[in-house]
């Protein structure tokens, strides 16, 4: 049997495929990617697959996408087969369900789920329940947040973070570091072996859902401040995605905004009170990364957000030189890594979204639901609660140079003795030479860098921190640390 032309995923389309087979996939969304069968697993029913490409491009692009590209049969829309010669029906290879040899493990009880009994590595990993995943479930269920009864408008009790040196929780890390931590943290922290204090972390928690007493006392709270934490939550944030919520920060709070029940005019129609507070050049929005934000506010909702400070750029910059030595990190680093690097905040404190590139749209839309969930939530908060005290870090780390110098020229004729005073009073016209030293130096590293991660001038492709407590990731495999289903904190190895 032969195949041409994009075709709907058939369960004889889909035993015709071998390791090798060059194909095109159509995915819900629209677009093309090609690539070469790697492998292709069957899930439980025949018509539930699982399709993995390598040397994977997107149609209309020379650039290989890296590693391994998974599609699954509900993102499917169509396949076509490329080469000239493939299995036929009666012939093509029989696929063995990824589930049935381990269809026994998986009635076992949950302490026994495992990949393996042999390797004490393997002893901590289980198999992934992309339920739990794409639930947003993190390693650790949401803290219950106590109601402050005797405060105006009865504000819930945000939980104090913990910090850790480690970079990754657990026995096995301690005393190591990643190398982007050594130098973030040479540079901010007073002492390395010390997390810096917290003084920035907002305590209490309001949520905004009419335009009532509590809506005006958020507007002008937030009105006075000179800094506010800025996040939103929503379907595929941008021009085309829905707003869900969005959440401003002060020292002291958090103030969520449920966009779904506020109504989006009333939010950002023209004069909105949010409208004018994210326009106000008076006012330091803290963002990280402000690039979908922006999209959305200004394309969908006509806001031009004034007066951004962002915790990427900030660290980019600051990256670029004292880390990558001259060369731009090639991707950027999400939120809970520079969490994690700047403050120490431990990883039961931070929210690690799960979502797949291919289905943004489809993992996104859980914000949308209504009640919203606690876990997500507090997913919510844990992405706001900690960008002024990150704001702070990074611009320290970022000004370092320009700390350094200052300090050059304070001390360079007061720690001077009476002769050289002398003359360097009279050749204040001149800059000292110690200020060279102290600069940073922005001409690119080949030798350095690369040992940070690939070269690409003028990028560097740097490793990325695997720090999502809830999956590990291997080259071809992902793996769950938390017992499926599991709420228990002492069963968590992590």
């Amino acid at each position: 049997m032969h195949f041409s032309g994009m075709q709907r995923p058939t369960q004889a389309l889909i035993d015709c495929l071998s390791p090798g087979n060059r194909v095109a996939i159509l995915d819900n969304e629209g677009d093309k990617f090609e690539g070469l069968v790697k492998r292709v697993d069957v899930a439980g029913q025949p018509s539930d697959f699982v399709l993995l490409l390598e040397k994977c491009r997107k149609v209309g692009s020379s650039k290989i996408l890296p590693g391994v590209q998974e599609f699954t049969s509900d993102t499917v829309k169509g396949i076509e087969i490329n080469d000239e010669h493939v299995h036929s029906v009666a012939t093509a290879p029989v696929l063995k369900p990824i589930i049935e040899s381990k269809k026994k493990s998986l009635e076992m009880p949950v302490e026994r789920k495992r990949y393996g009994n042999q390797n004490p590595h393997l002893q901590r990993l289980y198999p992934p329940q992309m339920d739990e995943i794409l639930n947003q479930t993190q390693i650790v269920p949401p803290p219950v947040l106590d109601r402050l009864v005797q405060q105006e408008f009865q504000p819930r009790s945000l939980p104090i973070p913990c910090q850790e040196v480690a970079h990754m929780s657990g026995e096995k890390f301690k005393e190591r570091s990643l190398e982007q931590f050594k130098v973030i943290r040479g540079q901010t922290w007073a002492n390395p072996n010390q997390p810096p204090p917290l003084k920035h972390i907002p305590r209490k928690l309001y949520s905004v859902e009419n335009h009532g007493q509590t809506f005006d006392f958020a507007v002008q709270e937030l009105g006075r401040q000179q800094r506010l934490g800025l996040s939103v939550q929503g379907q595929r944030i941008g021009r085309s995605g829905q707003l869900s919520l969005l959440l401003m920060s002060t020292r002291e709070s958090v103030f969520l905004f449920d966009v779904v029940s506020l109504g989006e005019e009333k939010c950002f129609g023209k004069n909105a009170p949010l409208q004018k507070l994210l326009e106000d050049e008076t006012i330091m929005k803290v963002v990280h990364d402000c690039r979908s934000l922006s999209d959305m506010m200004y394309n969908k909702y006509k806001v031009m957000m004034s007066n951004v400070y962002d915790t990427l750029a900030a660290h980019t910059v600051f990256a670029t030189w004292a880390i990558y030595h001259g060369f731009m990190p090639r991707y950027a680093t999400p939120l809970p890594e520079l969490v994690r690097g700047y403050l120490g905040i431990k990883v039961q404190f931070n929210h690690f979204p799960h979502k797949r590139a291919y289905a943004t749209v489809e993992d996104t839309a859980i914000w949308m639901k209504r009640p919203l969930e606690p876990h997500m939530e507090m997913n919510a908060v844990y992405d706001i609660m900690y960008l002024l005290e990150l704001q702070k870090a990074t611009r320290d780390a970022m000004n370092r140079p320009f700390v350094n110098m200052t300090e050059c020229l304070l001390s360079d004729v007061r720690d001077a003795n009476d002769l050289d005073c002398s003359v360097k009073l009279s050749n204040v016209c001149q800059l000292p030479m110690g200020c060279k030293t102290i600069l940073p130096n922005w001409k690119p590293n080949e030798f350095k860098a690369s040992r940070m991660g690939m070269i690409e001038p003028p990028f560097v492709h740097q490793t990325m921190c695997q720090i999502d407590p809830m999956i590990n990731f291997s080259r071809d495999v992902i793996h769950q640390k938390r017992p499926p289903g599991s709420s228990n904190l002492n069963n968590l190895n992590f």
